[in-house]
């Protein structure tokens, strides 16, 4: 493992970081593209930089870096690398060949906006669908669990993947789980209204719903997306008495490292009781985000051991819904690899989008995959440009772009439908605004849109 390899790592942070600055730029606002994008840039670039310079250090503190990482031969490397640059292009292919993405270049005038009445319908609907099915779901759920400081002291398990949830719940109340996630929807949903009209009823549901999203996350889903669910909110503020948001959040992130291990102790604590103490440590830190790369520097051996998985994923996620059907998700093939039949007391290990893509069909499935989601992208940055200015626009937007950045990390397609509620539920919202509010003059030449006064 050479210091060599620094260099075409240089070359490509260049050309995604400056790909990344002209995108911002033509649209005038971070979008989704720009957080999957960055998201790239920190899992496939920046991180394995990090890898390489630190890799002794790194050794101590994970074997699996020595024989996945540190004696790789260079070809692996030069590999991950030439993925890295083909799912971007792709990526930048399809977020640029539709007619949305050619709309939201040229910056929209207010009459673009979508309707206000539409946007509290469709924002209300979908605000009290969540909030009643997940909320009476999530409630029954603790019940049978004996409470929530019952459920909390077992979110440790609930999180491995030693035991099941039909084996911790009596009879089959754990069947309200599923449901149960749509609480953690409600708050953002809810927040918007009350951003846009004045009913004490919002107000009330958002303050209910965003206590029991917070409990949700403890027991279910750990530290990332508590994190994000708390960063989505305060964005809103801060994009009213700061400038640069995003470029702080970052420098925050890095000094903010060790809230981390604040965060596992205080899901130790209430596993245990007992509080412990921790330790400041970089090269672990880095370890926490170092995991994609380790994958596609092995997924062409996990490949030539299990085979391609040919699309199935895409059909057994929405079968594994379905009580008592338990087809193998791509996520276990991954762990299988680094781990042996052991991951499931280690901790599985997520399947970043590069290699949840090589895994469906090889190179050609890193093409597709990526040209899909640029398409996806650049309409849901379209209809993000449209909605009304101001902290409804900020917090969706924060959120989409905050989930973005994570999703690169952690892309397994049945994972994204059961953990990314939030994400999903404001795709489908933002999607049927575009239906019922659709943009228009939609077939004016481009030569005339730009004439049009800029805000």
């Amino acid at each position: 493992m050479s210091l060599y390899l620094l260099f075409p790592y240089l070359v490509l942070f260049i050309f995604i970081g400056f790909r990344l600055i002209v995108q911002n730029k033509k649209m005038g606002y971070v979008g989704v593209y720009s957080g999957f994008s960055f998201g790239m840039l920190v899992y496939y670039v920046v991180v394995p930089s990090l890898v390489i310079v630190n890799i002794e250090r790194i050794v101590l503190e994970n074997q699996l870096y020595l024989w996945f990482v540190k004696e790789k031969d260079t070809v692996y490397f030069i590999y991950s690398m030439v993925l890295t640059l083909f799912g971007f292009v792709f990526l930048n292919i399809g977020y640029n060949s539709t007619i949305g993405s050619r709309i939201h270049q040229h910056r929209f005038v207010d009459d673009s906006r979508f309707n206000q009445a539409t946007v509290l319908k469709v924002f209300s609907g979908f605000g009290y669908f969540t909030f009643i099915v997940g909320g009476v779901s999530f409630a029954l759920f603790l019940r049978a669990f004996g409470g929530v400081s019952a459920a909390l002291r077992m979110a440790e398990i609930n999180r491995s993947f030693a035991t099941s949830l039909s084996h911790l719940v009596p009879g089959r109340m754990y069947l309200f789980y599923v449901p149960a996630r749509l609480i953690s929807v409600s708050p953002y949903l809810f927040a918007v209204l009350m951003f846009n009209r004045r009913k004490v009823s919002d107000k009330v549901v958002f303050v209910v719903s965003f206590i029991l999203t917070i409990v949700f996350y403890l027991f279910n889903a750990g530290k990332a997306p508590l994190v994000i669910f708390f960063l989505s909110f305060l964005i809103v503020p801060a994009k009213q008495i700061m400038k640069k948001v995003w470029m702080k959040i970052v420098v925050s992130g890095l000094v903010m490292m060790p809230l981390l291990d604040v965060l596992d102790e205080l899901f130790v604590f209430f596993a245990t009781g007992k509080w412990e103490q921790f330790q400041i440590n970089y090269p672990k830190y880095v370890i926490q985000f170092a995991f994609p790369y380790r994958n596609i520097l092995n997924v062409l051996d996990m490949v030539a051991k299990s085979g391609l998985r040919l699309g199935g994923d895409f059909v057994t996620a929405f079968l594994n819904f379905i009580p008592g059907v338990n087809f193998q998700r791509s996520y276990e093939q991954t762990s299988w690899f680094f781990s042996g039949d052991s991951w499931r007391v280690t901790g599985g290990i997520p399947n970043d989008a590069i290699t949840f893509a090589y895994l469906q069909f090889g190179l050609l499935g890193v093409g597709v995959v990526f040209f899909v989601l640029g398409r996806i992208f650049s309409r849901v940055d379209e209809a993000v440009q449209r909605l009304p200015k101001g902290p409804t626009k900020d917090l969706v937007l924060g959120t989409l772009v905050l989930n973005s950045f994570f999703l690169v990390s952690s892309s397994d397609f049945e994972a994204f439908l059961r953990n990314n509620y939030v994400t999903f539920t404001l795709f489908i919202s933002l999607f049927l605004l575009r239906v019922r509010d659709p943009v228009p003059h939609l077939h004016y030449s481009l030569r005339k849109r730009e004439n049009m006064t800029r805000f």
